[in-house]
Protein backbone atom coordinates (compact mmCIF):
# COMPACT_ATOMS: atom_id res chain seq x y z
CA UNK A 1 0.00 0.00 0.00
CA UNK A 2 1.41 3.38 -0.99
CA UNK A 3 1.76 6.26 1.45
CA UNK A 4 -1.18 8.10 -0.13
CA UNK A 5 -3.45 5.03 0.10
CA UNK A 6 -2.33 4.44 3.69
CA UNK A 7 -3.26 8.05 4.62
CA UNK A 8 -6.69 7.66 3.00
CA UNK A 9 -7.33 4.32 4.74
CA UNK A 10 -6.18 5.74 8.12
CA UNK A 11 -8.51 8.74 7.81
CA UNK A 12 -11.46 6.57 6.82
CA UNK A 13 -11.02 4.08 9.67
CA UNK A 14 -11.30 6.98 12.14
CA UNK A 15 -14.68 7.97 10.73
CA UNK A 16 -18.07 6.59 11.75
CA UNK A 17 -19.91 4.43 9.23
CA UNK A 18 -22.24 6.44 6.99
CA UNK A 19 -22.18 9.77 5.18
CA UNK A 20 -18.94 11.70 5.63
CA UNK A 21 -19.41 15.15 7.13
CA UNK A 22 -15.90 16.50 6.37
CA UNK A 23 -15.86 15.67 2.67
CA UNK A 24 -13.04 18.12 1.94
CA UNK A 25 -10.39 16.17 3.86
CA UNK A 26 -11.39 12.81 2.39
CA UNK A 27 -11.67 14.32 -1.08
CA UNK A 28 -8.11 15.67 -0.83
CA UNK A 29 -6.74 12.31 0.36
CA UNK A 30 -8.67 10.51 -2.38
CA UNK A 31 -7.15 12.87 -4.95
CA UNK A 32 -3.64 12.04 -3.72
CA UNK A 33 -4.30 8.28 -3.73
CA UNK A 34 -6.31 7.99 -6.98
CA UNK A 35 -3.43 7.09 -9.29
CA UNK A 36 -2.33 4.34 -6.87
CA UNK A 37 -5.68 2.53 -7.14
CA UNK A 38 -6.30 -0.37 -9.47
CA UNK A 39 -9.16 0.75 -11.75
CA UNK A 40 -10.62 -1.58 -14.37
CA UNK A 41 -13.00 0.90 -16.02
CA UNK A 42 -12.31 4.62 -15.75
CA UNK A 43 -15.66 5.60 -17.28
CA UNK A 44 -13.93 8.69 -18.65
CA UNK A 45 -13.02 9.77 -15.12
CA UNK A 46 -9.92 11.94 -14.83
CA UNK A 47 -8.57 12.67 -11.36
CA UNK A 48 -7.52 16.23 -12.16
CA UNK A 49 -10.94 17.16 -13.53
CA UNK A 50 -13.34 15.35 -11.23
CA UNK A 51 -12.17 14.53 -7.70
CA UNK A 52 -12.99 18.08 -6.61
CA UNK A 53 -16.62 17.54 -7.69
CA UNK A 54 -17.24 14.35 -5.75
CA UNK A 55 -20.37 14.39 -3.62
CA UNK A 56 -22.25 12.02 -1.33
CA UNK A 57 -19.09 10.49 0.10
CA UNK A 58 -20.08 7.57 2.33
CA UNK A 59 -17.91 5.23 4.42
CA UNK A 60 -19.06 1.62 4.62
CA UNK A 61 -15.93 -0.35 5.59
CA UNK A 62 -13.93 -1.33 3.69
CA UNK A 63 -15.44 0.83 0.94
CA UNK A 64 -15.75 4.53 0.30
CA UNK A 65 -18.55 5.36 -2.13
CA UNK A 66 -19.16 8.65 -3.89
CA UNK A 67 -20.91 10.26 -6.84
CA UNK A 68 -19.37 12.53 -9.42
CA UNK A 69 -21.35 14.84 -11.66
CA UNK A 70 -20.06 14.81 -15.23
CA UNK A 71 -20.92 17.91 -17.25
CA UNK A 72 -19.77 16.90 -20.73
CA UNK A 73 -23.27 16.36 -22.13
CA UNK A 74 -24.62 19.42 -20.35
CA UNK A 75 -21.84 21.60 -21.77
CA UNK A 76 -22.70 20.23 -25.23
CA UNK A 77 -26.29 21.47 -24.83
CA UNK A 78 -28.09 18.63 -23.06
CA UNK A 79 -30.46 19.54 -20.25
CA UNK A 80 -29.00 16.69 -18.18
CA UNK A 81 -25.70 15.91 -16.49
CA UNK A 82 -24.45 12.37 -16.01
CA UNK A 83 -23.79 11.22 -12.47
CA UNK A 84 -21.35 8.36 -11.99
CA UNK A 85 -21.27 6.30 -8.81
CA UNK A 86 -17.95 4.88 -7.64
CA UNK A 87 -16.79 2.46 -4.95
CA UNK A 88 -13.23 2.56 -3.59
CA UNK A 89 -12.11 -0.55 -1.70
CA UNK A 90 -9.31 0.72 0.54
CA UNK A 91 -8.30 -2.82 1.58
CA UNK A 92 -8.21 -4.05 -2.01
CA UNK A 93 -6.58 -0.83 -3.30
CA UNK A 94 -9.13 -0.64 -6.10
CA UNK A 95 -11.80 1.67 -7.47
CA UNK A 96 -14.85 0.49 -9.37
CA UNK A 97 -17.20 2.45 -11.58
CA UNK A 98 -20.57 1.22 -10.34
CA UNK A 99 -23.25 2.90 -12.45
CA UNK A 100 -24.38 6.06 -14.17
CA UNK A 101 -27.62 7.99 -14.06
CA UNK A 102 -28.77 11.44 -15.16
CA UNK A 103 -29.83 14.56 -13.34
CA UNK A 104 -32.00 17.23 -14.92
CA UNK A 105 -29.98 20.46 -14.83
CA UNK A 106 -32.53 22.71 -16.52
CA UNK A 107 -35.87 22.29 -18.16
CA UNK A 108 -35.85 20.15 -21.26
CA UNK A 109 -36.75 21.78 -24.56
CA UNK A 110 -40.53 21.87 -24.99
CA UNK A 111 -41.99 19.20 -27.22
CA UNK A 112 -42.47 20.43 -30.77
CA UNK A 113 -45.90 19.92 -32.31
CA UNK A 114 -45.10 18.65 -35.81
CA UNK A 115 -48.68 18.65 -37.10
CA UNK A 116 -48.90 22.38 -38.00
CA UNK A 117 -45.36 22.36 -39.38
CA UNK A 118 -46.08 19.36 -41.61
CA UNK A 119 -49.40 20.92 -42.69
CA UNK A 120 -47.66 24.18 -43.71
CA UNK A 121 -44.97 22.37 -45.73
CA UNK A 122 -47.61 20.14 -47.34
CA UNK A 123 -49.70 23.20 -48.29
CA UNK A 124 -46.68 24.89 -49.91
CA UNK A 125 -45.96 21.73 -51.89
CA UNK A 126 -49.60 21.19 -52.93
CA UNK A 127 -49.85 24.80 -54.09
CA UNK A 128 -46.36 24.60 -55.68
CA UNK A 129 -45.66 27.93 -54.01
CA UNK A 130 -42.38 29.63 -53.29
CA UNK A 131 -41.36 28.89 -49.73
CA UNK A 132 -37.91 29.31 -48.14
CA UNK A 133 -38.20 25.81 -46.70
CA UNK A 134 -38.50 24.29 -50.20
CA UNK A 135 -36.13 24.39 -53.16
CA UNK A 136 -37.89 23.29 -56.32
CA UNK A 137 -35.53 21.20 -58.45
CA UNK A 138 -37.37 21.28 -61.79
CA UNK A 139 -39.62 23.56 -63.79
CA UNK A 140 -42.74 21.41 -63.29
CA UNK A 141 -42.22 21.53 -59.52
CA UNK A 142 -42.45 17.76 -59.33
CA UNK A 143 -39.21 17.43 -57.40
CA UNK A 144 -38.02 19.39 -54.39
CA UNK A 145 -35.47 19.51 -51.62
CA UNK A 146 -36.64 20.32 -48.12
CA UNK A 147 -34.39 22.97 -46.57
CA UNK A 148 -34.75 21.39 -43.18
CA UNK A 149 -32.72 24.03 -41.33
CA UNK A 150 -35.35 26.58 -42.42
CA UNK A 151 -38.06 24.48 -40.80
CA UNK A 152 -36.17 23.31 -37.72
CA UNK A 153 -33.24 25.67 -37.10
CA UNK A 154 -29.97 24.54 -35.56
CA UNK A 155 -30.95 25.95 -32.17
CA UNK A 156 -30.83 23.87 -29.03
CA UNK A 157 -29.19 20.61 -28.03
CA UNK A 158 -27.82 18.62 -30.96
CA UNK A 159 -29.76 15.46 -30.12
CA UNK A 160 -33.01 17.41 -29.77
CA UNK A 161 -32.56 19.10 -33.15
CA UNK A 162 -31.62 15.77 -34.76
CA UNK A 163 -34.65 13.99 -33.27
CA UNK A 164 -37.02 16.77 -34.34
CA UNK A 165 -35.71 16.72 -37.90
CA UNK A 166 -36.00 12.95 -38.08
CA UNK A 167 -39.59 13.13 -36.82
CA UNK A 168 -40.41 15.87 -39.35
CA UNK A 169 -39.10 13.81 -42.28
CA UNK A 170 -40.94 10.71 -41.04
CA UNK A 171 -44.21 12.64 -40.73
CA UNK A 172 -43.72 14.34 -44.11
CA UNK A 173 -43.06 10.99 -45.79
CA UNK A 174 -46.35 9.69 -44.42
CA UNK A 175 -48.44 12.76 -45.33
CA UNK A 176 -46.85 13.37 -48.73
CA UNK A 177 -46.83 9.66 -49.58
CA UNK A 178 -50.62 9.68 -49.31
CA UNK A 179 -50.77 12.27 -52.14
CA UNK A 180 -48.18 10.70 -54.45
CA UNK A 181 -44.80 12.03 -53.26
CA UNK A 182 -41.90 9.76 -52.40
CA UNK A 183 -38.61 10.49 -50.69
CA UNK A 184 -35.85 9.33 -53.00
CA UNK A 185 -32.82 10.60 -51.05
CA UNK A 186 -32.32 12.52 -47.80
CA UNK A 187 -34.63 15.55 -47.73
CA UNK A 188 -35.48 15.13 -51.44
CA UNK A 189 -38.96 14.22 -52.66
CA UNK A 190 -40.46 13.67 -56.09
CA UNK A 191 -43.92 13.12 -57.47
CA UNK A 192 -44.64 9.51 -58.51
Amino acid sequence: MTTALHKLASELTRLPVGPISDEGTVRSLLYDAWDDLFITNHGGFERSKHIGRTVNLTWDPPCLTFDIERHGGFVQGSSRADIQSWRVDVQGNSATYVCSRSRQMRSASPRMDMEPIVAKVKASISEKSDDPSITWLDGERSRFKLNIAQVIPNKGPTETVRARRKRLIRDLEKVLGAVGWIKDEPNHFNKK
